[in-house]
């Protein structure tokens, strides 16, 4: 009887977990295993992931009964061919443990208590370094059916093929780049035409972002080839067994460019037409490489393939070492969106702007979330709200332009066929305009709707090719009071930095000039200032920001240093949070250095995560004040540590006897 119980529940899981991941492959009691007749109690599958199977026990069967079959019978087994996934044995497992409130229940008071239900206990099992590692580490996590799913989604992603295509992405546009850089001296040309291409000098650090670029567009080519509308576009594979020629990869993107993808082909093929025609044999050199490259990557059939992209972004930009932007770490991207980004209306979506975008982990991440919430909610793919969140929801400036091409790439990848004719992500001017006119980048938004272009004219609507090449509308409002979230983990350049014998100064840039910074610095401080303070860096100030683009009951999220809690300087955006916001949220790291303490990689500083609703509420002059043992290791422990954020009773309250800290559960550590 017990065994008929719990083969019901797990049926009406397998319903419920199919109903909330579109495009899956899920099925009960299967005998997924080369020469076995074991049936785990659900087999999980998704084109281009990690096949997943999961055991389930009743509650009144200990988990690690599960944990212990999981661990040492199904990981490792090979699979059959309707269940082989990335891998051909098995890498990621569920075990999961009902609550008692199930084992009695039927029918549709199943299915309801199946839905409402936050005490499902879960462990998830994989391979690393081939050995089986288990998270939580000790003890087990509890949830609902929709962090199920997003441990479905966190195991099924394949770790070491995603290693692997990053290293071999970093190597491919490392080797492409010193040939173009070695090319340049002996045909000036090359460089003065990428130099007006990329709208910066044809440095090494240039022409890795020309080669990341033209990287980014092979593998774009390769995911729109053959299909509707794009019929004419050839695969990378075409060219295993045909020479590379200029005439027809400028064919494929030209088909590409007639059609979509203004922001992403349009400037690879100008590298390669305008530039690269001074010296056909560097090019064609260049161009095999970059497409073997791209085709080694494809060929993993990685969802997360233009994600990498942005991270071997970071190692290539110079300029992040003097204005403090360090890259989001994953793991710190998916805790902070998880914290901004709850749940989500599928009637009326989110609008999400980051205005230090990067290279997009933290727009993206938030994206990725709203996805996931829309497929759980609907059932449906998250291809119908593609073009909408794409055109109109989601907004992101930078001044690197390399910046928000990856940006705009990473989140259009997401259903790369499907057609987008505007664009809210945008490079923010920078610099000395002419005629005395010094642009703060993405600072002038603290005084204006709009950003103007440094590319365009003040009244351009469109960015637009040559003839033929279809046009991208290019949406420049940004209001004042339009966003649902804001989050941001901007630079925090400083004028003194106690941790580097290099400066920090706000606006300084290696191709910069002292006198050119000292002006920008200057157009700052014209600007209709709230909050912000100079003295404590450029952070405060998008803060300010922040706060104005920011509707009544939208979230903001940044990442600053730790220090905006103690210092003078900021003394004006604490006020700001304790008297105009509430649900205020503070979380820091007990690190043994700096590096340890932050959420963003290659700083020594300790850093905070702070998210606060805009509006007077309940709980307006508190913060919940959350101090971790240590940075989530994992996308799925920062997924979770976000609901223990929400969730976790407080411990103390300011006003209460002080005493030691009290740790709970496995990461956090209230106080």
């Amino acid at each position: 009887m017990r065994r008929q119980a719990e083969d019901t529940i797990t049926a009406e899981v397998r319903n419920l977990l199919s109903g909330m991941t579109h495009g899956w492959t899920i099925e009960a009691q299967q005998k997924p295993f080369v020469g076995s007749q074991r049936t785990p109690d659900i087999m999980v599958k998704r084109f281009g992931l990690e096949t997943i199977a999961v055991e389930a026990k009743p509650a009144d069967v200990p988990i690690e009964k599960g944990i212990t079959k999981m661990r040492d019978i199904y990981i490792g087994s090979e699979l059959t061919a309707e269940w082989v996934g990335i891998s051909e044995t098995l890498q990621t497992g569920v075990v999961i443990r009902y609550p008692g409130e199930l084992s009695t229940a039927s029918g549709d008071e199943l299915v309801g208590k199946l839905v409402s239900t936050t005490e499902i206990e879960y462990k998830l099992i994989s391979i690393s370094s081939g050995e089986p590692v288990e998270f939580p580490m000790a003890g087990v996590a509890r949830g609902s059916l929709a962090d199920i799913v997003n441990a479905l989604h966190v195991g099924a992603s394949p770790s070491k093929q995603i290693k692997d295509a990053a290293q071999a992405m970093e190597r491919g546009i490392k080797v492409a780049a010193k040939w173009i850089e070695d090319a340049i001296p002996n045909r000036p040309a090359i460089g003065q035409k990428l130099s007006g291409i990329l709208g910066e000098k044809a440095t090494a650090e240039a022409c890795g972002k020309a080669a990341l670029i033209i990287t980014d567009a092979f593998i774009f080519q390769h995911a729109l080839a053959g299909k509707a509308g794009f019929e004419s576009v050839r695969p990378l594979n075409y060219y295993d067994d045909a020479p590379v020629r200029h005439n027809s990869i400028l064919a494929d993107w030209a088909a590409v460019l007639r059609i979509n993808y203004v922001p992403i082909f349009k400037d690879a093929r100008r590298m390669v037409k305008e530039a690269f025609c001074y010296d056909e044999q560097m090019s064609l050199r260049v161009l095999r490489r970059l497409l073997d490259t791209a085709r080694e990557i494809v060929k993993s059939h990685l969802p997360q393939i233009h994600e990498l992209a942005g991270e071997i972004f970071q190692t290539l930009v110079v300029d992040r070492d003097y204005v403090k932007a360090h890259y989001t770490l994953p793991e710190s991207a998916a805790l902070l969106s998880a914290l901004v980004c709850q749940d989500i209306d599928v009637d009326n979506l989110p609008k999400v702007a980051d205005y230090a975008c990067g290279t997009g982990a933290l727009l993206n991440g938030v994206y990725k979330r709203v996805q996931r919430l829309y497929e759980q909610k609907t059932g449906r793919s998250s291809r119908e709200i593609h073009r909408e969140m794409m055109e109109n929801n989601l907004c992101g400036s930078d001044i690197y332009s390399h910046a928000t091409h990856l940006t705009f790439a990473v989140m259009a990848s997401a259903h790369p066929d499907v057609t987008l004719g505007a664009t809210r992500v945008i490079t923010a001017p920078c610099g000395d305009m002419g005629g005395g006119d010094f642009k703060t980048g993405s600072l002038e938004l603290l005084n204006t709707n709009q950003l103007t272009f440094i590319q365009l004219e003040p009244d351009a609507e469109q960015a637009s090719g040559d003839d033929g090449e279809a046009t991208a509308e290019i949406k420049r409002a940004f209001p004042h009071g339009e966003m649902d979230i804001v989050i941001i983990n901007p630079p925090f350049s400083k004028n003194a930095d106690r941790n580097s014998g290099k400066g920090k100064a706000a606006f300084k840039g290696s191709k910069r000039s002292h006198d050119e910074e000292k002006l920008l610095r200057a157009a700052l401080r014209k600007k209709d200032i709230r909050v912000g303070d100079g003295n404590d860096g450029l952070g405060s100030y998008f803060v300010d920001m922040a706060d104005r683009k920011l509707k009544i009951g939208g979230t903001m999220g940044f990442i600053l240093l730790s220090s905006i809690f103690t210092g003078t300087n900021t003394q004006k955006m604490r006020r700001m949070l304790s008297e105009e916001y509430h649900d205020v949220i503070v979380v820091t790291i007990a690190g043994n250095s700096g590096h340890d303490s932050a959420f963003s990689a290659d700083t020594s500083l300790g850093e905070c995560m702070v998210v606060a609703t805009k509006g007077v509420g309940a709980n307006t002059g508190r913060a919940r004040f959350v101090c971790l043992t240590h940075r989530p290791d994992s996308l799925l422990s920062a997924q979770i540590l976000a609901c223990e954020i929400r969730e976790q009773a407080l411990t103390r309250k300011q006003e209460d006897v002080p005493h030691g800290a009290m740790v709970t559960n496995w990461l956090l550590a209230p106080t």
